[in-house]
């Protein structure tokens, strides 16, 4: 077990990669992981082989794993489940793991699908937390604000506001229990998306400014999210000066959350080069400039990773949207029809911005706008 650790460990500094990348590129919990390769807890035979490939290690890993995770594990989360047990580390462990995978799911094939096992799931970790002790029942409170943070994000994501405030409301409240700045600040920083979603420059600079309150205790990052949202409501307010100080800073603090990736909370894993880009694009369409905004948006899709359909369908709409402010009119009609389907199937985001494109290009093309009205009526 040692060796396989000490191992692992040096093949992370040969191939340049921190605990907490690592743990991002393998789908675990990055406490899971630092736990396996410590020797305190005894690592799956899937998490070895894909450690093994992630490394290039051609074998070696695979050849020094330890004894795989007892029989015993299932019993022990069904046990807590069921209350026959106090629930411990490994217990924890699991919900983490449940945690990433429901992430990778929603970046995958978006929110709608997995709404219903994400509640569930948030429910069966209330009980956990109430039946856990100590520093068992800490992991489980800040794993339950983190799940609530999630919901809340599939709620706004399909533009149900009401719902979304209410689970940032109690995400709010977990976070000041667990002592949480980071999961304070961000959701503070959600909210100020939602009120971006609905058309509020003012409320957006607000609730932005608000996440801000806790810079200083903060990862970099999530300054760095609470800053793209001060940028876009400035934007709203054609403020461009304000808004662009604000992508100024924002990139800064994207640097040092580069600079030290093992700093940010697992929920930022989504951000850097590629979603700055995004952010860039959409406070370019604020101030009525499509055409930086087309070139921003090509680059920031190319650089998406293969998996995340529903945030290449996002990143489209607002390029079609961006179209139209170029006067692109048949370009936009173009990629909003070929793209609504999927829009329909993974981003309720996605059906509003290309319902607006279709009321925008129904002026001088009647007949393109009616099409591609009528195929985004089933979102």
């Amino acid at each position: 077990m040692f060796e396989f650790g000490v191992r692992a460990r040096e093949l992370l500094h040969v191939r340049g990669l921190s605990l907490r990348a690592a743990a991002r590129s393998l789908y675990v919990d990055h406490a899971y992981l630092s736990r396996v390769l410590s020797g305190r807890q005894k690592p799956s035979a899937d998490l070895v082989e894909r450690l093994d490939e992630l490394l290039r290690a051609d074998g070696v890993l695979l050849a020094l794993m330890p004894d795989p995770e007892p029989a015993d594990e299932v019993e022990r989360i069904s046990g807590a489940l069921g209350n026959r047990y106090r629930p411990d580390d490994a217990v924890a462990d699991w919900v983490a793991r449940c945690l990433v995978e429901h992430r990778l799911v929603e970046d995958r094939i978006g929110g709608a699908a997995i709404l219903p096992v994400v509640k569930a799931q948030l429910a069966t970790v209330d009980q956990l937390r109430g039946d856990a002790d100590g520093h068992v029942r800490d992991r489980l409170l800040q794993l339950g604000s983190e799940y609530g943070q999630f919901l809340g994000w599939v709620y706004e994501d399909a533009r149900d506001f009401t719902n979304a405030t209410r689970w940032y409301d109690l995400t709010g409240e977990l976070a000041i229990e667990a002592g949480n700045p980071n999961m304070a600040a961000t959701v503070r920083s959600m909210k100020a998306h939602a009120a971006w979603l609905q058309n509020d420059g003012f409320r957006t600079v607000r609730l932005a400014e608000a996440a801000l309150w806790h810079d200083g205790r903060v990862a970099p990052g999530v300054d760095a999210l609470s800053l793209a949202q001060l940028a876009r409501g400035h934007a709203m307010q054609n403020d461009p000066d304000a808004a662009h100080r604000a992508l100024d800073r924002a990139r800064e603090r994207w640097d040092a959350s580069a600079a030290d990736p093992d700093s940010e909370p697992p929920w930022v894993y989504f951000s850097g080069p590629t979603w700055y880009l995004h952010q860039q694009a959409l406070v370019e369409i604020e101030l009525g400039r499509g055409d930086a905004a087309v070139s921003l948006l090509d680059d920031a899709v190319k650089a998406l990773p293969e998996s995340y359909h529903r945030d290449r369908v996002r990143f489209l709409a607002f390029k079609a949207r961006a179209l139209v402010l170029t006067g692109e009119l048949a370009a936009a009609a173009d990629l909003a029809e070929g793209l609504a389907p999927d829009a329909v199937a993974l981003n309720g985001s996605a059906v509003h911005d290309l319902r607006g494109v279709a009321t925008t290009i129904s002026g001088q093309l009647p007949v393109r706008g009616r099409e591609l009205a009528a195929v985004l009526k089933a979102g």
